[in-house]
């Protein structure tokens, strides 16, 4: 899958709107990873291994490194971010077809990204993660739904991970079963406790703000849902094997 469910972790490197004619290109060696939503036009993708089509509503997803020839046939208008990825867990590219309702996430992050600032770029990130949770739950997770008894408690976790007073007991109220029943089914579904599943959403986002370099560690933590800076820190060292500045200054070596 594309994204954080991947392993890959990313800070933002710019967003376009972008108008196109008819061509064919040969790209080689690109430094970056990009993310396109295809409004308008035809496109196809060459690599070494295959040949892939991408039409009006498709999201590309091009991991930095892939040499490729693109042939379009028409005038095409796109909606672009490209991002400077870490531990990258993609080598090939994907197209995921009808993704046009994402389009109302791309033009706001596009303006969040115009107006620049801190605030701003936090909510960039959010609206990122936004796409990359649409395209996983309509292309990459199991064919079958979580079960409906747990549903509205998944939608929950995966819709207000930042919030600091969110706990397990409050997705099983929700969907108003017990605590226990709700860690039982979610863990055979997930293969994973929703705790679990909670501080990895947490912890990939704040590798994401941590590698933007806008932010302090404690801005970082409270903006990932942890209200305490100290087992922030010591559960970020525990989960990633470094501390917060630590991951912060070894990613900025690595650029």
């Amino acid at each position: 899958m594309i994204g954080a469910p991947g392993g890959a972790a990313y800070s933002i490197i710019g967003v376009f709107s972008v108008r196109g004619k008819a061509e064919n290109v040969t790209e080689r060696g690109r430094t970056h990873t990009s993310l396109s939503l295809r409004i308008r036009g035809n496109s196809t993708f060459n690599t070494s291994e295959k040949k892939l089509f991408a039409g009006d509503g498709s999201i590309v997803y091009i991991p930095a490194g892939i040499d490729y020839r693109r042939e379009t046939s028409s005038n095409e208008q796109l909606l672009v971010i490209h991002l400077k990825t870490y531990c990258e867990s993609e080598n090939e590219i994907r197209v995921f077809d009808g993704c046009a309702d994402t389009r109302q996430i791309f033009e706001t992050l596009l303006r969040e990204w115009e107006n620049g600032g801190k605030e701003s770029l936090n909510r960039c990130m959010s609206l990122l993660y936004s796409i990359f949770d649409s395209v996983q739950k309509s292309h990459d997770l199991p064919t079958s739904s979580p079960p409906n008894a747990i549903d509205a408690g998944v939608r929950m976790l995966e819709n207000h991970f930042r919030a600091p007073d969110i706990t397990v007991s409050d997705m099983a109220k929700k969907c108003h079963i017990s605590e226990t029943y709700f860690r039982k089914l979610y863990k055979q579904y997930f293969g994973i406790t929703p705790m679990q599943a909670l501080l990895e959403k947490r912890f990939k986002y704040a590798e994401s703000l941590l590698l933007s370099g806008y932010y302090t560690v404690k801005e970082v933590a409270d903006m990932s849902g942890f209200s305490d800076v100290k087992y922030f820190r010591t559960a970020f060292r525990k989960h990633i094997g470094a501390t917060p500045t630590q991951f912060k200054n070894t990613k900025k070596s690595l650029k």
